[in-house]
């Protein structure tokens, strides 16, 4: 055989070796796409089923939730109204005792304060503080209603209800105890008809 067809018989075998070569490293650059198409197959199977083990929960639950007799659904309601019940004493003597913090200093008569103030229209958040500004604004209120409890109030001289002069001074006076007994609207009717000088420190000139 002559030289030059040897060497061109050299170089087509080279060039078909390359060739076997880039096939295969183009077969082998493929398969991680195959893999990551398997991988989102098996992801996309997994939430399916976690969807329908979801839906299955829920289902029982509801069939759970029917079966129930009118005496367990009765008993669910009493024990949650229980809880609710817990919450709301809890709730009140937390926003007791932040009213009286912040009223300390400001209000000479505390125990008439939180007589008077609606201590269930004050938020509590879920972690348990109340409102800060629905406290200062029950506290102003209050002072706005008794002036003459302001801690800064001078000794009160005169009728804190106009209307009512002269004939508030014929008025029985309450005692501590009747007070004790009375509603937040009663307290106040009675301060504005002057039944509650003596225990507020009013000295009423006819």
């Amino acid at each position: 055989m002559p030289e030059d067809d040897a060497t061109v018989t050299d170089a087509a075998t080279t060039d078909t070796e390359n060739n076997d070569t880039t096939d295969t490293t183009s077969d082998a650059a493929a398969a991680p796409s195959e893999t990551e198409k398997l991988l989102k197959a098996l992801q996309a199977e997994r939430t399916a089923r976690k969807a329908a083990e979801t839906d299955a929960k829920t289902a029982k639950q509801l069939l759970a939730d029917q079966s129930k007799t009118a005496e367990q659904i009765e008993a669910d309601q009493k024990l949650r109204d229980a809880e609710q019940a817990v919450l709301g004493k809890a709730n009140e003597r937390v926003v007791r005792s932040e009213v009286k913090a912040a009223a300390a200093g400001k209000v000479k008569r505390l125990d008439l304060l939180l007589k008077v103030v609606d201590l269930s229209a004050i938020a509590v958040d879920e972690a348990g503080d109340p409102d800060p500004s629905a406290v200062e604004d029950a506290i102003s209120a209050f002072l706005a209603e008794y002036p003459e409890l302001a801690a800064d109030a001078q000794k009160f001289s005169g009728s804190a209800d106009q209307g009512a002069k002269g004939r508030a001074a014929k008025l029985a006076q309450l005692t501590q105890q009747d007070l004790d007994r009375m509603s937040p609207s009663e307290i106040n009717a009675a301060r504005r008809e002057g039944r509650l000088n003596d225990l507020l420190g009013i000295n009423r000139k006819g």
